[in-house]
């Protein structure tokens, strides 16, 4: 990364690899959702319960709320924020770890939304998701 950096200049290189990775990453889990059935709600809910226990030793999930119109969930410790943030590089780590859930979200949507405040590969204390579920069937 540092030296697609040197190279291409720090912005491009970052944009490079986000598109690259997130264009992956979305590919993956629509090909998933395509082989689930359901409600994209539905969809939602088994790619979420499938990754969670993937989670190695070292990320705390704490769920803060979860009801039919809202998923809350926080992490107060990320050992991929840790090691990213030791090699001076949470960039880097956001680019390559971050954006996963959203991905997933998109495989839920119309049904899901995502709002991320505070991600701690950038600087926060804690991860902070806040997933919308519309109500009924969509």
């Amino acid at each position: 990364m540092r030296a697609r950096r040197k190279e291409l200049g720090e912005e491009r290189a970052n944009a490079l690899v986000h598109s690259t990775l997130r264009d992956w990453s979305r590919q993956l889990f629509l090909d998933l959702r395509k082989e689930l059935a359901g409600s994209p709600r539905d969809k939602y809910d088994r790619l979420t319960a499938a990754l969670v226990p993937q989670c190695p030793v070292g990320v705390k999930i704490e769920e803060r709320r979860h009801e039919e119109e809202a998923d809350n969930v926080e992490i107060p410790q990320c050992r991929y924020a840790e090691f990213f943030k030791s090699l001076n590089e949470p960039e880097c780590g956001a680019l390559l770890t971050g954006e996963v859930e959203r991905a997933i979200v998109e495989a839920g949507a119309p049904a899901v939304a995502l709002n991320r405040r505070q991600p701690s590969m950038k600087g926060a204390s804690y991860c902070d998701f806040r997933y919308k579920m519309k109500r009924g069937k969509v």
